[in-house]
């Protein structure tokens, strides 16, 4: 079984909010609530640069308050100042720099389900169970909690597909499974379910549900 290379950022948009670089913690230097949420929007559109207009929107949406653009201007300056300069590239446009080794909750959710639904229509029952099991894990949590705005309904609509679909691939898995009754099923999930937290809680990311990704291939076989 080959490993694959640890993730030098681990970000965590459902539930608690928890950045990690480079093993050390950095959400509580973020700057406040709108820190988190300008954070969270620029991981999640940190392949493109976003234009300050639309970093206000994400911010504020229909009603920025006079001084937007100054304020936007300090917050972009503290995350700065904790994730460091070279992880920002442009200024009329910014685009957030975390490198390839980036592990994100919500990408990590997409990408497990889709994995679960390739073995599924591929009749690998048993290899279903444990990309399900991980895109249940982060889409059962609420994406940014206390924080509202189009783009957050978005994510949570996409959030709300992901854990259906998630749902769906593992109950199919589990009637395929013909040696495993319900009840066996249902003891199956609490014991994986809990494996996965405890691994999570040893790597000491607080159940960062984004450690259980590691677990694909592992799940896989």
């Amino acid at each position: 079984m080959t490993l694959e290379p640890e993730p030098t950022t681990r970000v965590q948009l459902c539930g608690p909010m928890i950045v990690e670089r480079s093993g050390q913690r950095l959400e509580r230097q973020l700057p406040g609530p709108q820190g988190r949420r300008l954070f969270g929007y620029l991981v999640l559109h940190r392949h493109r640069p976003s234009s300050r207009d639309e970093l206000v929107a994400a911010l504020w949406s229909d009603d920025p308050p006079h001084g937007a653009a100054s304020a936007l201007n300090a917050l972009l300056s503290k995350l700065r100042r904790v994730l460091g300069t070279d992880a920002f590239d442009g200024r009329s446009n910014v685009r957030l720099l975390l490198g390839d080794g980036v592990m994100v909750d919500v990408e990590v959710a997409g990408e497990a389900v889709h994995r679960a639904e390739s073995r599924v229509a591929l009749g690998g029952w048993k290899e279903a169970w444990g990309p399900s099991l991980v895109a249940l894990l982060v889409a059962e949590r609420e994406f940014l909690p206390g924080e509202e705005g189009p783009w957050i309904d978005e994510q949570r609509r996409f959030l709300g597909e992901v854990r259906l679909r998630a749902l769906e691939t593992y109950g199919t898995a589990g009637l395929e499974l013909d040696s495993l009754d319900a009840a066996r099923i249902t003891g199956f999930k609490a014991f994986v379910h809990g494996a996965l937290l405890g691994l999570a809680l040893a790597a000491g990311t607080d159940g960062d549900p984004t450690v259980a990704a590691t677990l694909h291939g592992t799940a896989d076989r």
